[in-house]
């Protein structure tokens, strides 16, 4: 989970992976797209999703309209699979949504889906963690075997393994 300013005041938060937003557009890139040309492009978000509601918004405003350029067209679909089926349709441009759930349909789909590197720039911590009550007493030992599996070559071979070996990290940062 995320380490949001609502759980981090109940939470120790352990990190464990770099999370992150991705856009996947059609295999092999046909629009020549980047993370800076989406401007006016319809872009697939799904509904409650956190690139819905803050990031496309923002990316939005800091890449297109504060140059006077089109907004990107956010398409909101139920969920990522309708969004996949869209893209492969040609009926958006693109899917914007979790970096490592992308990463997986480019695996299992190669022929189908493309995602776009580097990550999209959110301005926002991605990291992904592990929360326990805070104050636990279980946070010290979590800590450390959760540093003990980053240091690892394990970590960083499954990751590679699934294609998503950009996500490792190094500290097991308890916040």
């Amino acid at each position: 989970m995320s380490a949001t300013e609502e759980r981090l005041k109940v939470l120790d938060m352990i990190d464990y992976l770099k999370g992150g937003s991705a856009i996947a557009v059609a295999a092999g890139n046909p629009l020549h797209l980047t993370n800076d040309t989406l401007c006016g492009k319809n872009i697939a978000v799904t509904k409650g999703s956190t690139q819905q509601l803050k990031h496309l918004p923002n990316v939005s405003q800091w890449t297109c309209t504060s140059q006077g350029k089109a907004a990107i067209n956010a398409v909101t679909l139920p969920n990522v699979q309708d969004a996949l089926t869209q893209l492969a349709s040609k009926r958006i441009d693109g899917v914007f949504y979790d970096a490592s759930a992308l990463a997986w349909a480019q695996v299992q789909q190669p022929n189908a889906f493309t995602v776009l590197q580097p990550r999209v720039d959110t301005r926002t911590d991605t990291n992904v963690a592990v929360g326990l009550k805070k104050g636990s007493p279980l946070t010290p030992a979590l800590h450390k075997a959760i540093q003990s599996v980053l240091e690892s070559p394990e970590y960083k071979k499954s990751l590679d393994y699934w294609d998503l070996g950009e996500s490792a990290i190094t500290d097991a940062r308890i916040r």
